[in-house]
């Protein structure tokens, strides 16, 4: 698991859809902490290596 920030941008990267899951809720406490909301319309998932093009669950922020 990782992050890479620069700015108002962050990159979390996740060997796994569940850990990614757990990243983006922690990242969703910390931006209900300090007032901020994600951008719907910026972001989005990548997935790199043999299963990139298998469906996979979808992500929730439950603020949005």
């Amino acid at each position: 698991m990782g992050a890479l920030m620069y700015a108002d941008d962050i990159l979390l990267s996740s060997p796994s859809v569940c850990l990614m899951q757990k990243m983006l809720d922690i990242c969703e406490l910390f931006a209900d902490d300090c007032d901020m909301r994600f951008n719907c319309t910026k972001s989005f998932a990548l997935r790199i290596g043999p299963r990139f093009r298998c469906n996979c669950a979808a992500f929730s922020v439950e603020n949005l």
